[in-house]
């Protein structure tokens, strides 16, 4: 009997651990492969008796996309708090997928967000604020605000227990990344109160969600975090200060180019050469850069943002930076110069 034989035999057994052993490994497989053959006993599976087998199954076939919706869809009347909630965040897995390379990126499948909208919404009005406070994420990820107020209030509760466990850290760091998917300017205020008494891991949401709501009014809290001891955190801001994309903050993107920490250099360069902190004061800071610092990674960076704002005069420097030995600064100097030669002409 083969792998697959083996796990299907064991889905139908009567003994529920060797039932989860069979959707563990399930999930591996059909995360990478949503076999057919595996389908219809997850479906089938959602009659089981016990909670966290259901919860389970609902998760494998998040994997089918739009294929297994309708029964997800279903399961948002299941009699199970803890089936409803993982309802929730399935369907938030099937309406919306990540890019595996940038964990803040959302790409809406609107086929299943028609299907599934006002399910979501009817399911905002659940006796567990859990399972309505997971609806209410889902559709600000997919931009629909009607569970703006849920958001809010799980954001300035002090205490929320959660069933499996979760953090009341870990929910506000998934509710701000809502927010910010959202694009609704109320959020600003809210967020901007919590980032005084919040986690790193939750500021860095916060701090990312600011930037995709692109409000200059929460600058003035973000820049308190620019001395933050964190470089995460002091990448994350400056990151969003450069989408905000406010020349007010021309000062303090530039002096972020002195940090220790390289990647903060190299995002500092890379917001400089954003069109709206184009300014002589800048190409000199990151002229100085691509010859002076320590790191070839922040120097490619430099070189890129010359690349796009620079000129003629830049072209020698530029030059003498494709003899360097390291690929990707010499790869980024010749592109910078093929970019300035087309604007030159």
């Amino acid at each position: 009997m083969d792998e697959i034989e083996t796990l299907l035999a064991n889905l139908s057994s009567d003994d529920d651990e060797l039932i989860k052993e069979a959707l563990f490994s399930i999930s591996n497989i059909v995360s990478e492969n949503p076999m057919d053959v595996f389908f219809q006993p997850l479906v089938d599976i959602l009659q089981h008796w016990d909670e966290n087998i259901v919860s389970l199954a609902l998760f494998c076939l998040g994997e089918y996309g739009i294929r297994g919706i309708n029964e997800v869809v279903e399961a948002l009347n299941h009699h199970e708090e803890y089936v409803r909630h993982t309802a929730c965040r399935t369907l938030n897995q099937i309406i919306g997928h990540s890019d595996p390379h940038n964990e803040f990126s959302f790409s809406l499948n609107e086929q299943a967000l028609t299907i599934a909208r006002n399910h979501l919404i009817d399911t905002l009005d659940d006796e567990d604020e859990w399972v309505s406070l997971a609806a209410a994420n889902c559709l600000a990820r997919a931009g629909i605000a009607s569970g703006l107020d849920i958001l809010f209030e799980g954001l300035t509760k002090e205490t929320l227990t959660h069933p499996t466990g979760v953090s009341k850290s870990e929910l506000n760091e998934e509710i701000a990344q809502s927010l910010g998917y959202l694009g609704d300017l109320r959020a600003v205020k809210i967020l901007c109160n919590l980032l005084s008494n919040s986690e790193n891991t939750v500021i860095i949401a916060i701090v990312e969600s600011l930037g995709m709501l692109k409000d200059s009014n929460s600058l003035n809290h973000l820049y308190p975090l620019l001395n933050s001891e964190d470089s995460d955190v002091r990448d994350h801001v400056v990151e969003s200060i450069g989408n905000i994309g406010d020349s007010a903050s021309l000062i303090q993107i530039q002096n972020m180019t002195n940090d220790e920490n390289e990647i903060v250099r190299g995002r500092a360069a890379i917001v400089l050469g954003k069109e709206e902190f184009h300014d002589p004061s800048s190409l000199k800071i990151l002229r100085k850069m691509c010859q002076n610092d320590f790191s070839d990674w922040t120097r490619s960076h430099a070189v890129d943002s010359l690349g796009n704002i620079g000129g003629k005069d830049d072209l020698n420097l530029l030059k003498s930076l494709v003899q360097e030995d390291d690929e990707m600064l010499s790869a980024s100097a010749e592109i910078a110069i093929e970019k300035i030669m087309r604007e030159e002409k």
